[in-house]
């Protein structure tokens, strides 16, 4: 079976990455590819800055909503930006990427367009105009502070090769994302792979006066070494971003209930071959996507056996077990003591 690789990495390795908090995925996913001779520093602080204004393209651009911007002075220039590229047609990497992003939007709450701003830079501009972005940004709920972008071929090849994406096919383009603080010269690499709420700290902490040491408190006390759920840490890490267990649809739908509402073999067959099941035109699977456009249901690599942990999950939430607590009797309380 084919293996999704994010960054090169299996999808079994994601997880596991994911399970202990790793984040930026090591130092290959923190370096830039630039041309020979190019200074590759992130700090871009002083006189010689080569990614303020006098680096950074000022072309024009356009979001989902057909609003128009030049890139540099509108959208970067003195902001705190997370920035990552898709195309709306990919129907693998690009639609998780975004679920993630997605998550970290919830996690930054109402930062998002205060504090922070999030740019998803198309490199498909021929087929990607504002509809096309429209529609895909909706699939995931973007709430202001969160535009996709796009423009002319050539402007935004432009930005994609200043900002270190240079793959010479849509199937290769860069999968992490670029963060930057544009008033003190600070750029860097991470990925949305690992654990969002690590992920969210590390945006937080590009604000100077945000304060590591109150969350970090904060963290600690919350109860740790809770085990988790068959399948919980696969729902968490590859599923989330577009469904959810009784909290409404997303880019796809609600799985409250879905392993008593469709058959087993269909559901393990579909979590784990979707795109075997689209190219044989199963009717379920076809209505799934007409229902839900935006984002078609991508093969995540997952086995058989992980499909079965996903669905054991996501029952045991849709119909939680009852309390199995026993209250001791009080040998005292006499009341319906047939004695």
């Amino acid at each position: 079976m084919r293996c999704l690789k994010i960054a090169g990495i299996p999808a079994a390795a994601v997880i596991a990455m994911a399970a202990v908090g790793v984040v930026g995925f090591g130092l290959t996913l923190k370096t830039f590819v630039f041309a020979p001779g190019v200074d590759t520093s992130f700090s871009t602080a002083g006189a010689d800055a080569r990614w303020g204004g006098s680096y950074m393209p000022n072309l024009p651009v356009v979001d989902q909503d057909g609003n128009k911007f030049r890139f540099y002075d509108d959208l970067i220039k003195g902001r705190k930006v997370i920035i990552n590229f898709i195309y709306t047609s990919c129907s693998q990497i690009c639609p998780l990427t975004t679920s993630r992003l997605a998550i970290l939007q919830e996690k930054l709450g109402d930062a998002m367009g205060r504090d922070f701003f999030m740019y998803s830079i198309t490199i498909d501009p021929e087929h990607d105009g504002p509809a096309e972005l429209k529609k895909h940004a909706d699939a995931f709920h973007v709430r202001p502070g969160w535009r996709f972008l796009t423009g002319k071929p050539e402007d935004i090849a432009e930005i994609r090769y200043k900002l270190g994406e240079r793959s010479k096919t849509l199937n290769d383009h860069k999968q992490e994302i670029l963060l930057g603080n544009d008033a003190m010269g600070s750029w860097s690499r991470d990925s949305v792979f690992g654990d969002v709420d690590q992920l969210a700290l590390t945006i937080r902490s590009m604000d100077p006066d945000f304060r590591v040491s109150d969350a970090l408190v904060a963290s600690a006390a919350e109860p740790t070494g809770v085990e988790l759920a068959p399948g919980q840490m696969l729902f968490s890490s590859m599923c989330a971003g577009c469904h959810t267990i009784g909290g409404g649809d997303r880019a796809g739908p609600d799985l409250k209930n879905v392993a008593s509402r469709r058959d087993h073999s269909w559901l393990q067959n579909f979590i784990s071959r979707p795109d075997q099941m689209f190219a044989r035109l199963d009717p379920v699977a076809t209505s799934l996507a007409q229902r839900y456009p935006a984002v078609r249901m991508p093969n995540l690599g997952l086995s058989p056996s992980d499909a079965e942990d996903v669905i054991s999950y996501v029952a045991s939430v849709s119909s939680p077990q009852p309390s199995t607590h026993v209250v001791a009797h009080d040998p005292k309380d006499t009341r319906g003591n047939p004695e």
